[in-house]
């Protein structure tokens, strides 16, 4: 009786272990995590803009307050002053201010 609680033991650990890194990796694709922002300036395909929403988790690291990204990167350079904004960017890309979006969709124009 003893021998197998032993066994079992180590086994309901492991698949605990499992349940929780399949939880955290929810809504993920590829690394990319969801953010929303406000665009405060546009110099060309450089965009300053001011994140009102960042959907990393837990475990993450989150964006600044203000980052910085090249528009071409995400295929959506026709970004103005004002616009509201949604994207995804690279999990491991956040430097600084500057980060890696590779999805944009403007939520609102201005």
């Amino acid at each position: 009786m003893k021998k197998k609680i032993l066994i079992l033991i180590p086994v309901l650990l492991l698949c605990l272990a499992i349940a929780f890194v399949a939880f955290l990796s929810l809504g993920r694709a590829g690394g990319e995590i969801g953010f929303d922002a406000t665009v405060l300036s546009v110099d060309g395909t450089m965009i300053t803009a001011k994140v009102t929403n960042d959907e990393a988790s837990f475990f993450s690291k989150k964006l600044p307050q203000t980052i910085i990204f090249d528009a071409s990167v995400s295929g959506n350079t026709d970004l103005n002053i004002g616009d509201e904004i949604g994207g995804c960017y690279l999990k491991g890309s956040i430097e600084g201010e500057n980060v890696c979006v590779v999805s944009l969709v403007i939520n609102s124009m201005q």
